[in-house]
């Protein structure tokens, strides 16, 4: 079976259990689970790897993480000790550190079935992601109306908008 897959270029699709009692395997699915940067160093006989999650100008979701997290898990098992010579670490970049969900913060990030490697006491590690103030965006838009639309079938390049997120000037990047 292996060989006829590498003989077309097609792969069978991985099933991971839903870890809910008759709910069935979760195939990988249409949307892309990636890591945006991923670092790997030795030191000594371990190597470690540091897991990226980056968001510039966009929240961070629970949805997403719970997802990423129960595909990571089963790479690297819930402590991250599946592999003696790996040393998986995760992290969060953006330009504020999001909040943890709370009885007084409903919207924040939630960390139950998050694997405990993912976590440093309780919270998401946190780096500062400092956003260009010249960025730009690509934009799709109804060219009759010249504004933004989702089914529209023209681009364009635009600056991107001035938002909260703390960001480097010209002068100083």
């Amino acid at each position: 079976m292996l060989q006829d897959a590498v003989n077309d270029g097609s792969f069978p699709t991985p099933r991971f259990p839903s870890g809910q009692k008759g709910k069935s395997p979760l195939n990988v699915n249409a949307n892309q689970e990636d890591i945006d940067l991923l670092v790997a160093f030795d030191k000594g006989p371990v190597t470690h790897l540091v897991l990226v999650e980056a968001k510039g100008v966009t929240q961070f979701g629970n949805a997403q993480l719970i997802s990423k997290g129960r595909r990571l898990k089963h790479i690297f098992g819930r402590a991250g000790d599946k592999y003696p010579s790996v040393s998986p670490h995760f992290l969060l970049a953006s330009p504020a550190r999001p909040k943890l969900h709370s009885t007084e913060y409903h919207q924040g990030l939630k960390t139950k079935g998050i694997p405990q490697w993912m976590l440093s006491d309780g919270d998401f590690i946190h780096i500062e992601l400092l956003v260009p103030a010249d960025r730009i965006v690509i934009e799709r838009f109804d060219k009759e109306s010249g504004k933004a639309s989702k089914v529209g079938n023209q681009w364009r390049v635009k600056p991107a908008p001035v938002d909260r997120a703390p960001v480097i000037g010209p002068e100083e990047g």
